[in-house]
């Protein structure tokens, strides 16, 4: 495949044939990546790897693996069965069958990391773009990473928090039904809280 130019009509990706049995279930698109998930659980991903955003590559290589030019199975899926994902522009998030959550991306995680949510919080969703990751949970509160929901996020000197926050009952003027993001943006359908 040749990432360098841009395709006017759509073009079949051979290697996704070879797998015969394990078909693709869902696609997901980056600013300059794509991801693919297999109906047993697995994860490929291809594209643009400068910021990690796919977590491709081997532990023990010495150069980074900046662009993956065919699909590529994460490591993750070795040990874990994923049944969503969604990519951001310098961010990938996965969640497993058992309800765990990886991340990886911001050139700091070059590998899945688990991203640790309450045991109490049920998870609904998950999004990420731009520096950011975040999760919507069933309770209506976010827990994020970085991004739009930090103070000064668009200063120059952006520091990424230490660890996960959750956003305060407060946080949106209402309840949170559903959220999405992509680059620098994230956007949530609030239904009206009904007073009794």
């Amino acid at each position: 495949m040749d990432f360098d130019s841009h395709l006017e009509v759509p073009r079949k990706i051979p290697f996704f044939e070879k797998l015969e049995a394990d078909k693709v279930i869902k696609i997901a698109a980056g600013e300059n990546s794509s991801a693919a998930l297999t109906s047993s659980g697995k994860i490929y991903a291809w594209g643009n790897n400068e910021n990690y955003e796919i977590g491709v590559g081997d532990e023990e290589e010495f150069f980074e693996t900046i662009c993956a030019n065919t699909p590529t199975m994460l490591k993750i899926s070795e040990l874990n069965v994923i049944k969503e994902m969604c990519l951001g522009t310098n961010t990938m998030m996965l969640k497993s069958n058992i309800g765990h959550i990886y991340v990886v991306g911001l050139k700091i995680w070059r590998y899945p990391k688990k991203f640790d949510v309450p045991a109490e919080l049920e998870v609904q969703q998950m999004c990420c773009g731009m520096d950011y990751f975040s999760v919507l949970f069933k309770e209506s509160r976010v827990m994020y990473y970085g991004g739009p929901f930090t103070k000064n996020y668009y200063s120059t000197q952006m520091e990424y928090p230490e660890k996960t926050e959750i956003t305060n009952p407060s946080f949106f003027p209402s309840r949170v039904q559903y959220m999405t993001g992509k680059y620098n943006y994230c956007a949530a359908i609030l239904y009206p809280i009904i007073e009794q």
